[in-house]
């Protein structure tokens, strides 16, 4: 759908409702370039815990854990203050920052960064959250590092608003559930993907024992 990779060293957004497969998305483009092509990974945590976050994707039979204790994924708490007196920059300026610095020192060539949404709503006004979003696929950019950053999609219409988000990365990936006859069936869409030609007809996909398998070839209807 993408020819056959996300291009290096760009930031995506993979955008779905709960339970769409986010987080897995993320776990899966980390696990391969580990285990597949010996590129070490950083996982940034806006949400779930390590213990959580590994027991759930050791369903999936892959050994997080593992790789952490080996060096070559390190997990960041990257949860926000609830500090109410902190300002909402102070957490974006500690993640960007902890960020860079661990990409440096694990010479990480992947970055996971889920979810982005508790990161947007510490910026209510619209030209501030563009400029921290901007800041934020910068800062990634500058790491060389392809990146993967999730948030919720936010309506299941079928004409549903653009975020401001997809505007400034370098992809989206939305992951979306579609009715099929008297049934519902999870559909990926590639709606757009810099430096590559791309498929965007809505293909379905399952969430398996092992991880996120895209039928590219099959329609959804």
């Amino acid at each position: 759908m993408i020819e056959g990779g996300i291009p290096g060293g760009r930031s995506v957004l993979v955008v779905g409702g709960p339970g769409s497969g986010k987080s897995v998305f993320c776990a899966q483009f980390l696990q391969y370039g580990i285990a597949k092509l010996g590129q070490k990974g950083i996982y940034a945590s806006l949400e779930e815990n390590r213990y959580h976050f590994y027991r759930e994707m050791s369903r999936f039979g892959w050994d997080l854990e593992k790789y952490e204790r080996e060096g070559s994924l390190k997990f960041l708490d990257a949860s926000p203050s609830f500090d109410q007196d902190a300002a909402p920059h102070r957490s974006l300026e500690q993640l960007l920052h902890t960020i860079s610095r661990m990409v440096s020192d694990l010479k990480a060539k992947r970055v996971a960064v889920d979810a982005i949404a508790s990161l947007v709503f510490e910026f209510p006004d619209l030209l501030e959250r563009r400029r921290a979003l901007l800041r934020l696929i910068h800062t990634l950019s500058e790491t060389g590092a392809t990146s993967i950053l999730t948030n919720e999609l936010r309506t299941l219409e079928t004409e549903r608003p653009v975020q401001i988000e997809e505007y400034l990365t370098h992809g989206t990936i939305v992951l979306k559930t579609v009715k099929s006859g008297p049934s519902t069936v999870r559909a990926l869409e590639v709606e757009k993907m810099r430096e590559t030609a791309i498929d965007p007809q809505p293909r379905p996909y399952r969430i398996t024992s092992s991880g996120i398998e895209v039928f590219p070839r099959e329609s959804v209807r």
